[in-house]
């Protein structure tokens, strides 16, 4: 029997998941956002760490990201 509630494999009907957007900005809106105009979209515990900065590992990703 394949597992699941309703009978199917697991991840058998589940809709393709992409990132288009994120709280109604674009994706192209966000790469191109300033930092400032993109941490007011965070929630209070990523704008605090983007205020005491950011260490080597999540910088290196952001720029990879642009």
């Amino acid at each position: 029997m394949l597992g699941g509630r309703n009978g199917l494999g697991f991840g058998v009907g589940w809709p393709n998941w992409c990132f288009n957007h994120f709280k109604g900005v674009d994706l192209d809106a966000l790469v191109d956002m300033p930092i400032d105009d993109l941490v007011k979209l965070f929630i209070a515990k990523a704008r605090r760490r983007f205020q005491r900065g950011l260490k080597r590992k999540p910088m290196a990703l952001i720029k990879k990201l642009r």
